[in-house]
């Protein structure tokens, strides 16, 4: 994680004091200590603490649980490895990972090129959060099923959002500027959280109007380029305009939308012109609608408008004749 203080070492007990500081407290079974080399790097997002670990070398963990308030969310990254809670067993890789209940003691076994993202959520910040969500009092402690498919198309907006946390990680913030950029993710996070993994209040959520899980940086920079999309635009400004690094532009507008922010500037305008064109008199000109929907390269844009209807300016004008 960029950004984010790393800790690193070859000593054993040393990891385990330093990590159980940071994660929860635990205990370390390595077959081989010789090929040891832990690494722990921490970041914070609002009420959100996030933690990169490998340990170099295949071994088993055990811990007692979190204690009363917190929920623990392994992302893995590379490599394998098996939690056990209770009965329950979920079997880690890059596409499968799991969360697991306040107090609840659990084991892992890593694989030595097993790395992870470790995440610790506030039960009682996520229990306020469902609340508002569904308007309702909560009779029982929030619970989670515990395997989290991050594969699935379900949960791909939560996967999204954890990249965009990982981006943020990597701005420096000594003064405290961005608490309020890190308070809006944390809420973002903590929504499709509640409304991609299944819990014991899943039932209820399924009865409101599911909220989109677009990001609120992505959604306000969509309408700041739809209202400036008729001049020169640049991602940077986009950045600033929004509170948010470019970086974190990037990965939301990929994740949420499948495109960068510059691409999807350039579909709006391309979408703008074929809007015009359809409904051109006979005397207008293609290149008076491109250039006041932003473009300056009449080539470009006949490449960039061919590439994305499959016809060009004229064909889309059908049988009228038009000056270029």
């Amino acid at each position: 994680m960029n950004g984010a203080n790393l800790f690193h070492t070859t000593n054993v007990d040393e990891m385990i004091a330093v990590s159980s500081r940071s994660l929860c407290n635990h205990r370390l079974i390595v077959k081989d200590r010789g090929g040891f080399h832990g690494k722990l790097a921490r970041a914070q997002i609002g009420g959100i603490s996030i933690s990169h670990l490998s340990y170099g070398a295949e071994l088993e963990v055990y811990s007692d649980g979190m204690g009363d308030d917190l929920f623990f969310m392994e992302v893995p990254l590379s490599g394998e490895s098996v939690t056990r809670l209770g009965t329950a067993k979920v079997m880690g890789n890059a596409s499968t990972g799991c969360i697991m209940s306040p107090q609840a003691a659990f084991s892992s076994t890593w694989t030595a090129d097993c790395t992870k993202l470790l995440f610790k959520i506030s039960r009682t910040k996520a229990e306020q959060h469902l609340r508002s969500l569904t308007g309702a009092d909560l009779r029982k402690p929030l619970l989670f099923e515990m395997e989290m498919r991050f594969g699935s198309d379900m949960v791909r907006p939560l996967r999204g959002l954890i990249d965009v946390l990982l981006a943020e990680t990597g701005i420096s913030d000594a003064q405290g500027y961005r608490a309020p950029v890190h308070q809006r993710l944390e809420d973002a996070f903590l929504t499709a959280l509640l409304w991609t993994q299944p819990h014991n209040y899943s039932g209820q959520l399924a009865k409101i109007k599911k909220p989109t899980a677009v990001p609120w940086y992505v959604r306000r920079a969509e309408n700041y380029i739809k209202s400036q999309s008729s001049r020169q635009l640049s991602l940077d400004e986009i950045a600033a305009h929004v509170g948010v690094s470019a970086r974190t532009l990037q990965i939301g507008f990929r994740a949420f939308r499948g495109v960068s922010p510059m691409l999807y500037l350039r579909n709006y305008r391309l979408d703008q012109v074929m809007s015009s064109l359809e409904h051109a008199s006979g005397t207008a000109k293609i290149g008076d609608f491109a250039r006041s929907a932003g473009f300056v390269d009449m080539s470009k844009f006949a490449r960039a408008y061919r590439l994305r209807f499959g016809r060009t300016p004229r064909e889309t004008m059908r049988s009228r004749s038009i000056t270029v």
